[in-house]
């Protein structure tokens, strides 16, 4: 995936452990959704470096923005990739 949407707290495994497992094996950009707004979990993010963290009830339009932004995060990486392996030999 190129971006993750995840909560905090889930079964068998907290979201915050599940991205940084899953970013030791691949690279994506990730928001955390949850209703958690303890500082510890926000600075726990901010290690496994998350893309945003929105504390729930969302406003809808503020996380299209955000989808959007990350999007257009997304995009520049990849065409930033794609001009690195145009141009190595």
């Amino acid at each position: 995936p190129e971006l993750v949407i995840t909560d905090i707290k889930m079964p068998f495994l907290n979201g915050l452990d599940m991205l940084t497992i899953a970013k030791n094996t691949r690279n994506f950009q990730s928001i955390i959704l949850t209703s958690y707004g303890e500082f510890d979990y926000a600075k726990k993010a901010i290690s496994v470096g998350v893309s945003d963290y929105i504390l729930k009830p969302i406003n809808e339009k503020e996380l299209f923005e955000i989808v959007l932004k990350i999007k257009k995060k997304i995009d520049e990486l990849k065409l930033f990739k794609n001009s690195l392996n145009s141009n190595s030999y």
